[in-house]
């Protein structure tokens, strides 16, 4: 909220949030802020037991939620979306 409030700041973009760092302010500035046109989100996985042994504190379901969410209610903002892939012995 306090960028928008710079002089001469016509567009934010954010990168790198996490589903389990998207509080409800965020995402309620990220739908009503004009200035917001592109949000990069990662998605480390579509799992829940893997997330759960990645300490990830939000499921795949809640993810997808919060998506369809913000496509909803801003459809013109650029919605990002970075699948991380990695392999490990769970």
């Amino acid at each position: 909220q306090s960028i928008s409030l710079f002089g001469g700041v016509d567009t934010i973009f954010l990168d790198m949030l996490c589903v389990q760092d998207m509080t409800s302010e965020l995402v309620k500035e990220i739908v009503t802020n004009p200035k917001i046109k592109r949000v990069m989100i990662p998605i480390q996985s579509q799992d829940d037991r893997l997330l759960k042994l990645m300490n990830r504190h939000n499921t795949a379901q809640e993810a997808e939620n919060l998506f369809k969410f913000i496509n909803r209610e801003r459809p013109d903002i650029f919605l990002e979306l970075n699948r991380h892939i990695s392999c490990c012995n769970l």
